[in-house]
């Protein structure tokens, strides 16, 4: 596919009943190319010219709706020592646990040991996703964080890693949830039915601070 043709015609579009919907697709392909969506594309050098910070800013800005989070490592530990993928109710105790009610879990499909958590949509739900993405993040165990951890070679993925298991104050092995917000990025991780189910918005609609 041509992509520098594509944004042209999104971007230079005549017909006013669709020029919304082009500018939309311009600048959803933009976010997820890492270009600058502000220039006009009718020069190529200019607008894939984007630094990275600024790539990265653009693709967290626009976020899966209702609000996600991508949970990572959802294992526990069986009796003879192996592991198991937790079940949505024990997920969902877990994050009672840690403050988090009310909230939807299901595997995600195709990728085992993952789970999407999603909020309700709306303000407040944002908020809440939001504060658990920060939560694992200030833990250590955010999307960047999670990136390292799975890019260790398999002889240092598994219960003996404390980057993976940590063990309780009774000696049991817990395994260690990682997550994060997801993103317009996280789109192709996702199963066919839940990517019929989310839309993407940007942050930048809504006033966290209230």
């Amino acid at each position: 596919m041509d992509l520098h043709a594509l944004l042209n015609h999104s971007y230079n579009t005549r017909n006013p009943e669709l020029r919304a919907d082009h500018l939309g697709l311009h600048k959803a392909i933009c976010v997820l190319m890492g270009w600058n969506y502000s220039i006009d594309p009718v020069n190529r050098k200019a607008y894939q010219t984007l630094s990275t910070a600024d790539a990265e800013a653009n693709q967290g800005d626009h976020i899966l709706w209702p609000p996600t989070i991508i949970v990572e490592n959802t294992y526990k530990s069986n009796n003879d020592g192996q592991k198991d993928v937790m079940t949505n109710k024990e997920m969902d105790g877990k994050l009672r646990e840690m403050g988090f009610a009310g909230v939807s879990v299901k595997p995600l499909v195709g990728k085992d040991g993952a789970m999407l958590v999603t909020f309700a949509s709306n303000l407040a739900g944002l908020k809440e996703a939001a504060r658990l993405a920060e939560l694992l993040e200030t833990e250590g165990h955010g999307r960047a964080q999670w990136v390292h951890a799975r890019g260790l070679t398999p002889s240092f993925v598994g219960g003996s890693n404390p980057m993976f298991v940590k063990v309780d104050e009774t000696g049991q092995p817990t395994w260690v949830l990682y997550g994060y917000l997801a993103t317009a990025w996280d789109l192709d991780t996702l199963d066919a039915e839940s990517r019929q189910n989310v839309v993407i918005k940007s942050r930048k609609e809504f006033d966290l601070s209230e």
